[in-house]
């Protein structure tokens, strides 16, 4: 019964992380739209280093893609590093993630842009 009450205790610290977290991966996203990749730039690494202690693989990848959406809408069609750093986050699940194919978009437009 204590390992279960143990799972449940990390399950909800779990949940609460993430609803911390959240709000500054979308928020990079609205500045990855906006254009503004230093402020996408800033939000993300400070969410990733918080969210790698919390261990929630899938906010990284999140945070990965929307800082590669940036790089591309600033035109640093050189700038591959992220998007590497995401597809590498998206193959430890070993399956397809929700916004994977829009990261694929990313990659695609990055190899069009260098010619």
């Amino acid at each position: 019964m204590r390992d279960r009450d143990e799972q449940d205790c990390r399950g909800q610290q779990r949940c609460v992380q993430r609803q911390l977290f959240l709000p500054r991966v979308c928020l990079s996203l609205v500045h990855a739209a906006a254009g503004n990749l230093a402020c996408t730039t800033e939000i993300t690494r400070q969410a990733i280093e918080a969210i790698e202690q919390s261990g929630d693989r899938t906010l990284v990848f999140h945070c990965y893609a929307f800082r590669s959406y940036a790089e591309v809408c600033a035109g640093q069609f050189d700038a591959a590093e992220n998007m590497a750093k995401c597809k590498a986050v998206a193959q430890e699940f070993g399956r397809r993630l929700w916004h994977a194919d829009v990261v694929a978009s990313y990659i695609a437009e990055v190899v069009i842009g260098k010619g």
